[in-house]
């Protein structure tokens, strides 16, 4: 973390889930300002990397990518009550009408257009077009849409 520029270590204490399938990593960070950059310096056995909200680094960045925690921002108390949702249409069904649905491979020539090439979204992973009844592949790693509408939610 970054304060006056000066940048502070904290060591951060690991722990595992109840499964073992993975780390978490918590620390306590004193606040001395009110907008605190943070980066995390992570050891491995060869190497030390950086990663910060751009990505992960085999040099030390800039603090321009920092986390920012900002401090003195206090929500109001319905939110500590409160469940948010993230609604992503397009994994939904599509709400059309048969009529509406017979143009499904106009659809699927737009989707392919629009988003299958698009790298830094997809990575180099064909995204997949699903019909509503086709279950989820497990293989798939959340590349599947349905061509959904706010109709169809």
């Amino acid at each position: 973390m970054t304060c006056d520029n000066e940048e502070r270590r904290i060591k951060m204490k690991r722990s595992r889930d109840a499964r073992g399938e993975f780390y978490s990593f918590t620390a306590k960070i004193p606040l001395l300002v009110k907008t605190t950059g943070v980066r995390f310096k992570i050891y491995s056995k060869n190497n030390i990397y950086w990663l910060n909200a751009r990505g992960l680094y085999a040099y030390h960045p800039n603090d321009y990518f920092d986390f920012r925690i900002i401090a003195g921002n206090d929500a109001p108390a319905w939110v500590n009550k409160s469940v948010f949702y993230q609604i992503f249409p397009d994994r939904f069904w599509h709400g059309l009408s048969p009529e509406e649905y017979a143009a499904r491979e106009i659809q699927e020539k737009k989707f392919k257009r629009l988003y299958g090439g698009r790298e830094v979204y997809f990575r180099g992973i064909e995204p997949r077009l699903k019909r509503w009844n086709e279950r989820p592949d497990k293989k798939s790693l959340g590349y599947e849409f349905y061509m959904g509408t706010l109709g169809g939610i």
